[in-house]
């Protein structure tokens, strides 16, 4: 028998509970229920009934009913789940893009007061392990049930998925905070003309060795080291300026530790005084006006959408250090065996945003993409559409960390991993042009829906561009395969 229910319970609750019984069995016993045909049918016009109690009371009568065998047991459980996954894809935002075979059916009351209470919390059900929020990608194929080459309870179903309450970076735990943004052109993103294809501006800002002041301090023995814009420019003029220039794109992309809160500010108003034709807007970091009771700004990246509004903002969680050799190179005096610290404050929650007109977006700045366990956990669990990781380093080239760590990454999921860097450091460290300011990292897996597998691109400063950009179009032409080798 399933357990007593207290009311205004709906089939997402159910749907968790019975994941729970789900996870306690074997993936032998998964793989080798026993299904009545005639039983899923019978869920299916359960979940007809309009009010989410009734609809709940219906399905657990039915799974409580029968007893028999344990492989009949399991059989009726995982048919139950898959039942309400497939109602749930009748909201799922992918489904406007990938519909169901089947015809969709009639929403019932209880599924549309889900899709509006998830517009204001981002989850469609809660209990005290997980929210139950939509299967990623949400405008791409997700992926497929044998995808892992194993067993995989996630990856049974397409529509749902639950994921942790919290998050954690070593022991530290990371908070999930959840943003739903609609189509409107003034507070949302527009829907793009052609999914799948989207254009990338990658826009440097501080491209030469005068573009970026570094300062350092030493606090208790130990150096810090901030990095700012110069002066003499502004991240907000900048972006305002390329972005007119690029004509429409769908995302622009700046890097870490280039766009103080003050500048984005100044964007903001740019942007809602003489807007452009970007769909999103990844204004880079910098240092907020609040500080942390230490006495330390945050890393914050700010997200607008063409018109200036902003949509979310991503504070870094785990500030990086430079060890005392790359420190010298860059002219500091970090004594040996130390790192030089980034004077910032860490963040504590990563916010996961759900765009209708592009997917579900994550900002992991520089350092977080390498936070263990919190980003394969992300990744494995939100199946995010998009992955923004502006960086401060000397390059992003293939091969270098982030190509690898985000080549790791990729197995999990069919995310796109975007990273953008200045060129700043590069000069100062006497790299030769052309050096990148972007890179592209698609899936290992080929998807469906067009998405070959194993892709990466470099994103170089266009010749005669000033101030400097860089452009990709994904699904286009020119780009390679990761691979990894060996040599003598």
């Amino acid at each position: 028998m399933m357990e007593e229910h207290s009311q205004n319970k709906s089939p997402a609750d159910l749907f968790l509970c019975l994941f729970a019984k789900a996870e306690g069995m074997t993936a032998h016993q998964r793989r080798t229920v026993v299904k009545d045909a005639t039983f899923k049918p019978s869920i299916e016009n359960a979940l007809r009934k309009n009010s989410g109690d009734d609809a709940f009371t219906a399905v657990e009568g039915l799974l409580s009913k029968g007893g028999g065998l344990p492989a009949e047991v399991n059989g009726r459980i995982l048919m139950a789940m898959q039942a309400i996954d497939e109602f749930f894809y009748l909201i799922n935002p992918r489904a406007q893009f990938v519909p169901l075979a089947k015809p969709a059916h009639k929403l019932p009351d209880w599924l549309r007061d889900l899709r509006d209470a998830r517009r204001i919390s981002g989850r469609y059900a809660q209990n005290e392990r997980f929210n139950l929020v939509p299967r990623g990608p949400l405008l791409r194929r997700d992926r497929d049930e044998n995808a892992s080459n194993a067993e995989s309870l996630l990856d049974r179903f397409t529509a749902l998925t639950p994921v942790p309450i919290t998050l954690s970076i070593d022991t530290r735990k990371i908070n999930v905070e959840y943003v739903v943004i609609g189509l409107g052109a003034i507070d949302g993103v527009v829907a793009g003309k052609k999914t799948g294809h989207e254009k990338v501006v990658f826009i440097p800002l501080a491209e030469k060795k005068a573009d970026l002041v570094l300062s350092e301090r030493t606090i208790s023995e130990q150096p810090y080291v901030d990095f700012f814009l110069s002066p003499s420019l502004n991240a907000a003029n900048i972006i305002h300026e390329v972005l007119k220039n690029t004509g429409p794109v769908d995302i622009a992309f700046a890097p870490e530790l280039v766009t103080k809160e003050e500048h984005a500010d100044n964007l903001a108003a740019l942007l809602n005084a003489s807007p452009v034709l970007s769909r999103m807007i990844i204004a880079g970091s910098g240092q907020t006006r609040a500080l942390c009771p230490e006495g330390l700004a945050w890393n914050e990246a700010r997200i607008f959408n063409g018109k200036g509004s902003e949509l979310w903002r991503q504070r870094k969680l785990w500030p990086a250090g430079l060890a005392a050799e790359r420190a010298k190179e860059y002219g500091l005096d970090c004594p040996d065996g130390k790192l030089a610290m980034e004077d910032n404050a860490e963040g504590d929650t990563v916010v996961i945003a759900d765009l209708d007109g592009l997917g579900r977006c994550v900002v992991l700045i520089c350092q977080d993409i390498q936070a263990k366990p919190m980003t394969a956990d992300l990744i494995d669990r939100f199946q995010p559409d998009w992955v923004f990781i502006p960086v401060l380093d000397p390059g992003v080239q293939e091969g270098r960390w982030g190509h690898q760590r985000c080549f790791e990454l990729s197995e999990a999921s069919n995310t796109r991993f975007m990273i953008a860097s200045s060129t700043a450091l590069a000069d100062r460290l006497g790299w030769k042009d052309p050096v990148a300011c972007g890179l592209a990292i698609g899936p290992k897996a080929p998807s469906a829906d067009g998405d070959q597998g194993r892709v990466c691109k470099e994103a170089e400063i266009l010749a005669g561009t000033a101030p400097g950009y860089a452009k990709i179009e994904w699904r286009s032409d020119g780009w390679k395969k990761s691979t990894l080798s060996a040599n003598k």
